[in-house]
């Protein structure tokens, strides 16, 4: 018989059932107790969520159910490898917690260390109703934002040594995967720098679409069930989102740098192209045309799995993603300098404090507003399908009537 893997519930957890489950349970060693086996639940009603094909597809067998007073007892070693990460990850949550605030910190360890069990349920509730949950979750945006940390700490080694530079990357992105207990989304993430960096490294044409559809391909090679995964469609829909949209934006940019240099007027050419040289001005616009074109592009998928779409999505992202990058830069410098200077690492725990109270307040104040939340009945397959052809059509038409059939790269990649 091969290894069972099941979920364990405690019904009315008792504070000493739970004080041994925090101290002694590590990776490895064996637990004996008793409980009621339970099968995971299907579908109730026709096209409902199928609780038990769910766990399937995640190998979980089944449900034990434990009372206060049920036998408990953990013997052996902890596993040398996965028990040593356990300790590692423990001990980064609880530097954490003890150099910010219950709130922050909660966050923090969703950021960090993949561990969302202690963020509050109305702060749950106020991230989806705004349409920023992802942010609580390790995936991609995370890994990206340490990517491009490595990239800036270690470019004076790109010019000295290439493959040093190289490898020392990849440890690092190796290292938060290993933090993050290898979340599935971290490892697609990680898994598509890692096919960036060597193709960009060996000097082969850097496709970002081969990159994605190799790094895809790897993922269901060895779990073909992640192509039903959730998390994976939306990943891979995401990330093609967000492709497209760089270069539609990059091409309404150059039609309008091109409209402002036709200009005949001196003096209003010259406030324009004050105006649109402006780094601030530039970045504000190409992020709210990105995030409005990647939420647009993941449309169908949100409403097919969640049944509703936010409005207000828009407005909170612009400020959720800055400021979650920043809350997790800066989160990362504090448990990088801790050791060295507590003093130090409290000023920068407390700019972390500062951020995540703007954040909460900002997010709360919109779902407070109470409107924007549209729920749809039913949307198909076939519906997406129709959507995305529709785009692709409109997408055509407009390179088309702005003669900017260059810029094909939206559909056709570079």
């Amino acid at each position: 018989m091969g290894d069972v893997k099941l979920i364990l519930k405690l019904r009315e957890p008792g504070d000493s059932l739970l004080r041994i489950f925090r101290k002694e349970l590590i990776p490895g060693r064996t637990i004996n107790l008793t409980g009621n086996f339970s099968i995971p639940p299907k579908e109730r009603n026709p096209g409902g969520f199928d609780y038990q094909d769910y766990l399937y597809r995640q190998k979980i067998s089944g449900l034990l159910y434990i009372d206060r007073d049920s036998t408990l007892e953990i013997t052996g070693e902890y596993s040398f490898l996965s028990g040593n990460i356990y300790l590692l990850r423990k001990a980064m949550g609880e530097k954490i917690d003890e150099l910010h605030s219950p709130k922050t910190a909660a966050i923090l360890r969703g950021l960090i260390i993949a561990d969302r069990t202690e963020i509050d349920e109305d702060v749950i509730t106020g991230y989806v109703n705004t349409g920023i949950a992802h942010i609580l979750a390790v995936s991609g945006f995370n890994v990206a934002i340490i990517y491009l940390l490595t990239l800036l700490l270690l470019q004076k080694f790109r010019h000295k040594n290439r493959l040093f530079e190289l490898v020392l990357r990849l440890l690092v992105l190796f290292l938060f995967l290993v933090i993050t207990q290898f979340q599935t989304t971290v490892v697609r993430a990680v898994l598509m720098f890692t096919v960036h960096s060597l193709l960009f490294y060996s000097g082969r044409l850097n496709n970002r679409w081969n990159t994605l559809a190799i790094t895809a391909l790897i993922i269901l090679v060895f779990n073909p069930q992640d192509l039903f995964s959730v998390s994976f469609q939306l990943s891979v829909v995401a990330v093609g989102s967000l492709f497209v949209a760089e270069d539609i934006v990059s091409g309404i940019i150059f039609n309008l740098n091109a409209k402002i240099a036709g200009l005949n007027n001196g003096a209003f050419k010259e406030i324009v192209t004050r105006i649109s040289d402006s780094w601030i001005l530039k970045q504000s616009f190409e992020l709210i045309l990105i995030t409005l074109l990647v939420q647009f592009g993941m449309l169908p998928f949100l409403i097919i799995y969640f049944g509703k779409i936010s409005l207000l999505s828009l407005p909170a992202n612009l400020v959720a993603i800055p400021t979650s990058s920043g809350l997790l830069v800066n989160g990362l410098v504090t448990l990088i300098i801790s050791p060295l200077s507590t003093k130090v690492a409290s000023i920068f725990a407390a700019g972390s404090d500062f951020a995540n109270h703007f954040l909460n307040s900002f997010i709360f104040s919109l779902d407070e507003l109470n409107f924007g939340i549209i729920e749809y009945g039913s949307f198909t397959f076939y519906d997406a399908v129709v959507f995305y052809l529709l785009i692709i059509l409109l997408i055509i038409i407009f390179l088309r009537n702005n003669k900017m059939i260059w810029r094909s790269a939206a559909l056709f990649p570079r």
